[in-house]
């Protein structure tokens, strides 16, 4: 087994396996990675099932260029060998940045909306105090909050409400069905 350092970003596991292969049988390979962001650290460790080709590996690449990289290869002495060298860390799924996002577009709580509103205040009045003792004699315009919104229930009997309003008044202006398409057509056909 030997440690590979100065690994070019782009050259990945499956580049690593497919370049090493040359040399003989990989038996395991671990690049190691960042836990918060899933990105390469540039480093690996690579196991051959010979260890004679190992050594040779070690010996060959060592200060070998690729991709203007230097690469340094070590082998690892059978009695430093440690668990951890195999341990793999997988990608997250959901970047943080995508997290991110995601918190935003969530809808809030509206204890949490009465408290943002709240906070806001008081920094809005902190600012005016501030202007205040510096002379300057602004009257900022006041926040808008919208965090209570009718439920959609209520919207339904409304919208019911306006469409029974809507029938109502159409058959009262025309008692007849259709009365208001003759019409229609009648002023077209005068135009």
């Amino acid at each position: 087994m030997f440690f590979l350092s100065h690994i070019p970003f782009g050259f990945f596991e499956k580049q690593i396996k497919r370049f090493f292969s040359q040399f003989g049988r990989i038996k395991r390979l671990n690049l190691k990675r960042s836990k918060k962001s899933g990105k390469s650290k540039g480093y690996c460790y690579i196991q051959f099932s010979d260890p004679i080709v190992a050594q040779i590996v070690a010996d060959t690449m060592d200060g070998y260029i690729i991709f203007s990289h230097l690469l340094k290869c070590k082998l690892v002495p059978p009695e430093n060998y440690s668990p951890s060298f195999w341990e793999v860390y997988q990608k997250p799924l959901v970047s943080s940045a995508m997290l991110h996002s995601i918190s935003l577009i969530v809808k809030k709580s509206e204890k949490t909306e009465i408290l943002r509103e709240k906070r806001l205040k008081e920094k809005d009045k902190e600012r005016k105090r501030k202007m205040a003792e510096l002379g300057i004699n602004y009257e900022m315009p006041e926040r808008q909050f919208n965090y209570l919104r009718p439920k959609k229930k209520a919207r339904r009997r409304k919208r019911e409400k306006v469409s029974q309003e809507n029938t109502q008044q159409q058959q009262n202006e025309n008692p007849e069905e259709g009365g208001e398409i003759i019409q229609q057509e009648e002023s077209v056909t005068e135009t």
